[in-house]
């Protein structure tokens, strides 16, 4: 009933502007649909020799915010403990990956091992137009034939630099859809205290607030890196939007630019 209210309220609305009214919907994320259970993170910090603790004082103390029930665990710990919690993490039951950043690239561990996204330095107002993605290890972001592909197609580079545009489409439809840009977004944008750690679970699996799951059993959740819970939909009355474009893209050119005048003041 509500949404038959407001389709009827935007549709009164549209008319009185004689069609100039120009209406976008969009889903932030996307979901699971998966039963899940908690993560077992107090346990494991636990029997691996680590306090979760609200503050950080010993160079084994960790602190993890809970909020909601999400697919994705936020960490910080002493700057000096960040490789070694995030390969121990990473081996944790429901870890998919752990990241972590440093000046110009972003680790990427799982339990098989780990790979480093880098981008040019400096890259931090602006995304990056190349990145390049080594498997040192592993290949926890899953890209090794699609990095194939770019290479038989003749666009990577003989450094391992590919372009930013190229990969994304490529990852359309992809386990892990724009990988490179999400974690250069991470690195480098958003909040003041960036997590020293970002886990991403697996389907199946969250983390957050124990009182709320005392109250719901969880079916679905987001958060993930996941295609299911990464990729939502997009719908807009001004012109016919692309198969599929970043959230970004979805905020009109004028708008964009006004915001960006408005941050450089």
């Amino acid at each position: 009933e509500l949404l038959c209210e407001a389709d009827a309220l935007l549709r009164e609305l549209y008319f009185r502007s004689a069609g100039k009214l120009r209406i976008t919907l969009f889903s932030d994320h996307g979901n699971s649909l998966v039963p899940s259970q908690p993560l077992p993170l107090p346990r494991f910090l636990k029997e691996h020799g680590w306090q979760l603790t609200g503050s950080l004082r010993g160079r084994r103390d960790v602190a993890v915010p809970a909020y909601g029930l999400v697919g994705f665990v936020a960490v910080y710990c002493q700057p000096q403990s960040v490789t070694e919690l995030a390969g121990t993490l990473a081996e944790m039951e429901g870890v998919d990956f752990a990241v972590y950043a440093e000046a110009d690239n972003v680790t990427i561990r799982n339990g098989r091992g780990w790979a480093w996204l880098s981008w040019p330095p400096g890259e931090y107002a602006t995304p990056p137009k190349q990145f390049r993605y080594q498997t040192l290890t592993a290949d926890p972001l899953e890209l090794a034939p699609v990095l194939a592909a770019l290479a038989r197609a003749g666009k990577l580079e003989a450094n391992g630099y590919f372009a930013d545009a190229d990969l994304f489409a490529a990852t359309a439809q992809h386990h892990y859809p724009d990988p490179a840009y999400r974690l250069w977004q991470w690195a480098t944008n958003h909040v003041r205290n960036r997590a020293d750690i970002l886990l991403s679970l697996k389907p199946g699996y969250y983390y957050g607030w124990s009182a709320f799951a005392h109250v719901v059993t969880l079916l679905s959740t987001h958060g993930s890196f996941d295609r299911a819970q990464s990729v939502g939909f997009a719908m807009s009355t001004d012109e016919p939007l692309p198969a599929v474009l970043r959230s970004r893209d979805l905020l009109p050119t004028t708008l964009a630019e006004d915001k960006q005048a408005a941050t450089r003041k």
